[in-house]
């Protein structure tokens, strides 16, 4: 029996809508995103993940690592590792031009240009 082409749309409201499969797999299946503070670049852009130091999380054998700041493609393929080294993150997020702008607990801020590990930093003041 031969399915209609329709078959796959759904009615929402007047107008009909299918969702279409783009990726098979979208980041890692272990990666819980409730232990990262987490931040996506306007137009479906890059992802940058922190892991959360206030979230407690189950020990890995192996997955030991020096803190980082991990960006992904909207698809899930990391881009780039940036090493941290500045204190505990409060805040990811993206400019208008996508760079990656990062804020940590002592109102620092450090906002990364091109992801090579360049950045420009300035304070937010003491309060």
């Amino acid at each position: 029996m031969e399915l209609s082409p329709t078959a796959s749309w759904e009615q929402v409201g007047d107008r009909y809508y299918r969702k279409v499969q783009l990726y098979t797999a979208v980041f890692d299946q272990d990666l819980d995103l409730d232990n990262y503070v987490v931040a996506g670049a306007p137009d479906g852009g890059a992802v940058a993940l922190y892991l959360d130091e206030n979230k407690l999380v189950e020990y890995r054998a192996g997955k030991a690592r020096k803190p980082s700041i991990d960006v992904y493609s909207c698809a899930g393929k990391l881009l780039r590792s940036i090493p941290w080294d500045k204190g505990s993150v409060r805040g990811l997020g993206w400019s208008e031009d996508e760079r990656l702008l990062v804020v940590t607990r002592d109102g620092t801020v450090r906002c990364y240009y091109g992801l090579q590990h360049d950045f420009t930093q300035f304070s937010l003041g003491h309060g």
